[in-house]
């Protein structure tokens, strides 16, 4: 093989595939990244198994066709490094030697046979579901789905992001962790050949997913069979496998919380995000992951207060200027619910508060465009 690459152009092409290699593995071809040109074409491939990337650079010229797999800890960061506008390949396919030469410079990297790096799958058969969406707005769903799902991997289930595309002109992506819970819609023409209407996708592979995507409006196809995702763009191609199992209900859960609301509060969604940030300083280091608040107002009244105390640290509160229609009292996690107001658009809010079931403390609930938050209550004694 002997082409010659635009060097930033190729380097960027690493950097995005190079997410989907294991962070650790003993086996030498998935800590590589093959690099293979054919069809006038270089594609730029990593795998960990599960999750597969493939980049596509168009070379300035291509000399002879070929491939091999070079270790990702070598090539992408001296690709980076170099400073040379182009960068020339050259294989030695026999001795399974690249020369790599920019600006004069020779660099010489072993490999391995392009060929032992896994094969791209890709999403095919009787049953595919499939959309396309831009990538901005994937990135964004995928992000609101992420930071809300759950983080311990004995649940594999919701420890991902879920793609639910019921309707044939929605596609609600979802993240849940048990005591919060975010829906997003994005609307879309779905295409369906089976019975396959759903996805489960590892919350670490969306993630991944999500930052090799590129901002603007490029189109992004995405096509799902019952164990594979896959997302396409003209320079970029993602195939992930799937979790299997049985997500939980929650639709029903959402047709329950827009039934029971009790009371609503206007308020501005920049400054109770900065009240929550100042509560959330008041912190002690051995009980520091929810950060309870706590939020009061009254029917008629002219603010929201929000509150928060810490045994043998303090205690702080703070009205935000809001109007509430009905009293409401109720704690729920500051660190939820900083994350929930940090990743919507707009100042103009209207915090819900639902009850769930007699006696029991209201839930919290966002609605603001296409997406729906949901907050679980905190016992009032303790953190």
């Amino acid at each position: 093989m002997n082409v010659m690459l635009p060097r930033v152009v190729w380097a960027r092409a690493l950097e995005r595939v190079s997410a989907a290699g294991p962070s650790r593995n003993t086996l030498s071809a998935l800590r590589c990244i093959a690099v293979e040109a054919s069809e006038g074409v270089v594609r730029s491939r990593a795998s960990s198994l599960s999750l597969h990337m493939r980049a596509r650079t168009k070379p300035i010229r291509v000399d002879r066709e070929g491939g091999i797999a070079l270790p990702e800890n070598i090539l992408r960061p001296l690709v980076q490094s170099l400073n040379g506008d182009t960068i020339t390949l050259d294989v030695d396919q026999e001795r399974l030697v690249a020369t790599l030469t920019c600006l004069g410079k020779e660099y010489r990297i072993h490999g391995l046979p392009a060929t032992e790096l896994p094969q791209m799958p890709v999403p095919s058969g009787d049953d595919v579901l499939s959309f396309q969406v831009g990538c901005a707005v994937l990135e964004r769903v995928i992000g609101d789905a992420a930071a809300f799902a759950a983080r311990d991997e004995t649940m594999p289930t919701i420890c991902s992001v879920y793609f639910d595309a019921t309707s044939n002109e929605r596609v609600n992506v979802v993240g849940f962790n048990r005591h919060r819970l975010s829906v997003t819609g994005m609307d879309t023409e779905v295409t369906a050949t089976g019975e396959t209407r759903s996805a489960i996708l590892p919350r670490d592979h969306a993630e991944k997913i999500a930052r090799a995507l590129p901002s603007g409006d490029v189109l992004a196809t995405v096509a799902i069979t019952r164990k594979l995702m896959g997302v396409t763009i003209p320079d970029l191609e993602v195939a992930s496998a799937l979790t299997e199992g049985e997500y939980p209900g929650y639709a029903a859960f959402v047709e329950r919380a827009r039934k029971g609301v009790v009371a609503r509060v206007k308020v501005n969604r920049r400054d109770l995000l900065e009240a929550v940030e100042r509560l959330l300083i008041l912190s002690d280091k051995e009980n520091s992951t929810l950060r309870k608040v706590s939020l009061r107002a009254d029917a008629g009244g002219s603010g929201l207060t929000v509150s928060r105390s810490v045994p043998e640290v303090g205690n702080a509160e703070e009205v935000v200027p809001a109007e509430a229609d009905e009293r409401v009292a109720v704690s729920c996690s500051g660190v939820y619910l900083k994350d929930a107001l940090v990743g919507l658009a707009g100042d103009d809010l209207e915090l819900q508060f639902a009850r769930m079931a007699d006696g029991m403390p209201p839930i919290v609930l966002i609605e603001a465009g296409s997406r729906f938050i949901s907050i679980a209550p905190m016992e009032d004694s303790g953190e």
